[in-house]
């Protein structure tokens, strides 16, 4: 780590004393002007804009920012060529000269044509990046994964730096798994990785990875926020995309999009279902300390994990008139999720006296969810915007668990059946407003403020039932079993200023949300209340460094607050040797997450460096204990502080039109202080995941991509999860140009995804592995009907409104 540290402060004392010498001389004339696509006028960001002499030798250059603008300033008088470049469009060259009586100079829009590929007569634009890297966030842009393309958002987001998934589909950003999800902006009812797992890829145009997001953000999530946009176009008539897969181990899939546009309307409509298992093999070591016994246990036997879910979506947009526009959509989603697992079980308390059983566990997970989302948006004029949204989310959630313990000879031993039910309502209102307003001298100054009100409705709660051997049945456990109303609203308002002065550019912004929660336990006196007001402030500066080079940092408080299960004083069990409980004296977690960014573009060439340091107060983990004899008793405590300090260089190559390397890691350097039990714990470790992306392109119509994951040793509190390498390969061939495609997903070629976890104690150890089979294939067909596109790139004043739609 210090290695690293070091090479990033040579890094940034390079930028600064490049930047100074640079700064050494000044003139006073300057060249400014907007690059656009020439058929749409659609502003193009990051295009490179070189300034030549007369023997065509650079004297300096820039990037365009988000909106397309450039400037190029303190350049002396004289004759100047001016070249403007990106990729897939044709480059285009200017002659410029800056006199005495003339020294600023605007070039207006500058039009660049668009590059066309020649196929079989057929003309095709150029292709995204698999990854996009704008100032404050990644983009992944879903398409160009084809090794991920008949999987859901987790397959697509496992290639993807800063994210890491384990065996069972759970993400982590950035070592986290407390982030928040946003779909097409909006916040999932869902726990995050299970709403990720449930969209299929296919349905998706690109995600976004803002890992310090600002005061306009809902706080909620540690990590930041993975934003899922999904398919959308706005072509007139009737048009559409469909998608089928199928895979081994009954793995298949299909959806479909269809979108009417006709003068100020626009109808949508979509359907999906999705039917992924994932078979392997899991064992798990055992050992309890008990009363001065120790109790060991040893399961091992096959597995499997699948998620079935299906959706249909409706929807429809109003253009009222060139400044005003609303929309209505409904979504209604069956989710399902079965996990089954039979093993050998082997139990002993003296080495030489084992017993032998079959054990079988089934957990299944489902439900139904309603959502209704109506939108106003109205653009008075650049920078100058109004917006409200009104959301409904309704899920009538259920789990399931049977645990059945079997002799040699079938004859049932002991069984325990555990229902959950927790159905949500939500009910979300957000005003947005922003206007242009400058202070402090400075330039496109923006002023934003809003408001968000959250208000969560549910009951939830578990009945229990064991297995008795003389009536051969289950019976009803009221004394196991218990019932909870819960109540956890939010009022939030927040306020942020955005300015630019010259070459700075900073942003500043200050949320403040009151939060009431209250908890009645059916039965008991010990209701849980809790009233709270919170600030979040958060600042981002950047500066550019002509021509190609950008720095930027932030700050920002986010916080963690506790599900309604972690804070509930009662037992839940799903099986005889696993006991869990909540904790009505549970804090939230608060995060200090400070970041700094260096990004630097030029001719097919990209090279980013983000250093991050995260501070995590009342740090929440799950810690376990032994209840009696070899059951186990786990419950969730603020055991201390959690500290992460770390680098994520990547750089991306383009060495010509048929190759595309793209190479990320993530260096960390994790820590844990505490006390668990009355005794002080630290746990460090310093650890690292790589990722390796080569896009192939074999010949016209036909791209092979393989990507290589690693993903280094993790601790936790009470113990580590262990390293694992996986190599993916992925192949597209177009059938027919722009109209059908068919993909070739292979995933774990080499079948080393072995995942390992250690859990330990004064009074136990646990040791678990898990595999799936492997290799995983699966082969799909995408159709496009009446020239489908996903919707270009937006206007200036469509990306404004977009933004607004942000939390």
């Amino acid at each position: 780590m210090k290695i690293i540290s070091r090479i990033a402060i040579i890094l940034l004392l390079n930028i600064f004393f490049n930047f100074a010498e640079n700064e050494i001389i000044r003139s006073t004339g300057r060249i400014s002007g907007k690059v656009v696509e020439s058929t749409t006028g659609q502003p193009i960001e990051l295009a490179n804009v070189i300034l030549l002499d007369n023997n065509r030798k650079q004297i300096t250059g820039t990037a365009t920012d988000e909106k397309g603008n450039f400037l190029i300033p303190n350049l002396k008088d004289g004759k100047y060529i001016i070249e403007f470049s990106f990729v897939g469009f044709e480059t285009k060259i200017d002659t410029v000269f800056i006199t005495e009586d003339k020294p600023f100079i605007n070039l207006g829009l500058v039009k660049l044509e668009q590059k066309p590929i020649i196929l079989e007569g057929i003309e095709v634009t150029a292709e995204k990046p698999p990854i996009e890297f704008k100032v404050d966030k990644k983009v992944i842009n879903v398409k160009e994964h084809y090794a991920s393309q008949s999987g859901s958002a987790v397959d697509v987001l496992e290639n993807v730096p800063s994210i890491s998934v384990d065996v069972d589909g759970n993400v982590r950003l950035r070592g986290s798994t407390n982030f928040r999800v946003l779909i097409d902006n909006r916040p999932s009812i869902l726990e995050p990785s299970e709403a990720l797992q449930q969209i299929p890829a296919s349905t998706i145009d690109r995600i976004e990875i803002i890992t310090n997001p600002s005061a306009r953000y809902d706080p909620e999530g540690l990590a930041g926020i993975i934003n899922i946009i999904t398919r959308r176009t706005k072509q007139s008539g009737i048009n559409g995309i469909a998608n089928l897969s199928l895979g081994k181990d009954q793995k298949y899939s299909g959806d479909f999009l269809l979108n009417y546009r006709y003068k100020k309307f626009r109808i949508f409509s979509g359907l999906d279902y999705n039917h992924f298992n994932f078979p392997g093999k899991e064992s798990e070591t055992r050992e309890t300390r008990s009363n001065d016994t120790i109790f060991y246990s040893f399961t091992d036997g096959n597995s499997s994990w699948l998620r079935r879910f299906y959706g249909f979506k409706l929807g429809s947009e109003y253009l009222i008139n060139p400044k005003n526009r609303m929309s209505i959509d409904l979504e209604l989603r069956r989710r399902g999720m079965k996990r089954t697992s039979d093993v050998v079980f082997d139990r002993w308390s003296n080495f030489g006296d084992t017993t032998v059983f079959w054990r079988s566990n089934l957990m299944e997970r489902g439900g139904l969810m309603y959502l209704i989302n109506t939108d106003y948006f109205c653009n008075f004029n650049k920078d100058h915007k109004l917006s409200a949204r009104l959301s409904f989310h309704i899920n009538s959630g259920e789990e399931r668990s049977t645990n059945e313990i079997k002799g040699l000879d079938s004859t049932m031993v002991d069984g325990w059946k555990s229902i959950e039910k927790g159905p949500i309502n939500r009910f979300t209102f957000n005003l947005d407003y922003s206007r242009p307003a400058k202070f402090f001298n400075g330039e496109n100054g923006k002023l934003e403020i809003g408001n968000q009100t959250t208000v969560n409705l549910s009951n939830g709660g578990q009945d229990i039932y064991l297995y008795d051997t003389v009536i051969k049945d289950y019976i009803y456990k009221p004394e196991f079993s218990h019932l909870a109303d819960f109540i956890h609203n939010i009022y939030g308002f927040y306020l942020t200023y955005l300015g630019e002065v010259k070459n700075f550019g900073y942003q500043t912004g200050l949320r403040g949300e009151y939060t009431y929660r209250f908890i009645q336990l059916t039965g008991t006196e010990g209701n849980v209340n809790i009233r709270r007001t919170d600030l979040f402030p958060t600042l981002h500066i950047s500066y550019k460094i002509p021509p190609f080079d950008q720095v930027m940092a932030s700050w920002t408080r986010r916080v963690n607050r506790p599900g309604n299960f972690d804070l509930e004083p009662f037992e839940i069990r799903r099986d005889p040797y696993s006991i869990s409980r909540g904790n009505p004296d549970l804090l939230p977690e608060f995060v200090d997450a400070f970041e700094v960014g260096y990004q630097r573009k030029f001719s097919g060439i990209l090279f980013s460096l983000d250093g991050y340091y995260r501070i995590t107060h009342n740090k929440i983990e799950y810690i376990t204990r032994v209840h009696s004899g070899d059951t186990i008793f786990s419950t969730v405590e603020n055991i201390g502080k959690d500290y992460t300090l770390g680098f994520e260089p990547i750089l991306d190559l383009s060495f010509s039109k048929y190759l595309n390397i793209n190479l990320s890691a993530n260096l960390y350097e994790h820590k844990i202080s505490g006390t668990i039990d009355d005794t002080e714990i630290s746990q460090k470790s310093r650890t690292w995941s790589l990722r390796n992306m080569n896009t192939i392109t074999i010949r016209k119509g036909t791209k092979i991509q393989i990507s290589g994951i690693f993903n280094g040793p993790e601790i936790m509190a009470q113990g580590n999860r262990e390293q694992f390498f996986i190599v993916n390969g992925g192949l597209r061939q177009e059938l027919i140009a722009r109209l059908l495609n068919l993909t070739l997903q292979i995933r774990d070629i080499f079948g080393s995804g072995k995942f390992e976890n250690t859990s330990s104690g004064t009074d136990f150890y646990i040791h678990q592995e898990h595999t799936r089979n492997s290799p995983v294939i699966i082969l799909g067909l995408n159709y496009n009907f009446n020239n489908y596109r996903p919707e270009p790139k937006r206007t200036e004043s469509e990306e404004d409104i977009e933004e607004m739609e942000d939390f």
